[in-house]
């Protein structure tokens, strides 16, 4: 895999004040391996997410690839984890879902001696940066900026939610993140709603998040950011590479209007 996609092999550096990428021919990669097999059941569990949480904590240095690491931990001799952290210069969310496909593909010929039937990637990240940065100026650049500041134009700075603390002078931006699992009844039921009115169950989701932060807020005025893939060229589908990009959607809940969602990539 690191042989295949060069984002694996790329360093980022500076060349007078202005990042660049520097691609590294192929290199062996280590695979660390963490015998867990002697560790008493009861306490597996946690001894693997000792492991997996010291392998996250260290950083990784941005000129010295590959800006991804990987860790195999044996729970038994036919049990083990896989584990592959990896800064997020490297690859996005759908990048993943490629690599783990690829490695699907690769993994049980490579096992038993046979070569890898994988086609080459035809783009590699570099291309599609370079294409982006040519593309991406002049006229077009401008009427993008265009957009956004229109689309942003007086729009509010906070989304003024209650506390129970008065909010700190400087934001830390200190985040986390919750999961909650809805009932697969409820699911369905959401798609299937989302389906007679038309719309995504993205649209549907989204509606039900604005009009819970407008009543808790009082604004009917918000800015809510979202990922969006980016991938709008086929080509790009099978690349590797932080392609995601995250647009702010600006949202009427007065009702006073029809309420607009809409970004740009």
């Amino acid at each position: 895999m690191v042989r295949r996609h060069e984002i694996f092999r790329t360093a980022f550096s500076t060349l007078d004040g202005v990042p660049m990428q520097e691609v590294r021919p192929p290199m062996t990669v280590r695979l660390p391996v963490v015998d867990l097999q002697d560790v008493p059941e009861a306490d597996r569990e946690r001894r693997t997410e000792e492991v997996v949480q010291d392998t996250i904590r260290r950083p990784f240095e941005l000129t010295d690839p590959p800006l991804a690491r990987w860790l195999l931990i044996r729970h038994a001799a036919d049990d083990h984890t896989l584990v592959q952290v990896e800064h997020h210069f490297v690859h996005d969310g759908w990048s993943f879902g490629v690599l783990l496909d690829e490695i699907r593909a690769i993994y049980p010929e490579l096992a038993v001696g046979r070569p890898s039937p994988l086609p080459e990637p035809p783009i590699q990240y570099a291309d599609f940066a370079a294409w982006q940065r040519a593309w991406m100026r002049d006229e077009v650049l401008d009427r993008h900026l265009e957009y956004w500041k229109g689309h942003l134009k007086d729009a509010p700075l906070v989304l003024d939610l209650p506390t129970d603390r008065p909010r700190p002078r400087v934001p830390s931006f200190h985040g986390a993140a919750l999961r909650v699992e809805l009932p697969a009844e409820l699911s369905r039921a959401l798609r299937e709603s989302s389906e007679r009115s038309g719309v995504t169950l993205f649209a549907s989701m989204l509606s039900g998040f604005a009009a819970l932060l407008s009543r808790y807020s009082g604004q009917s005025d918000l800015v809510v950011g979202t990922g969006a893939a980016n991938r709008r060229l086929a080509e790009t589908e099978r690349m590797l590479g932080m392609v995601v990009n995250t647009l702010p959607l600006r949202l009427d809940t007065s009702g006073s209007r029809a309420s607009r969602v809409s970004g740009a990539g």
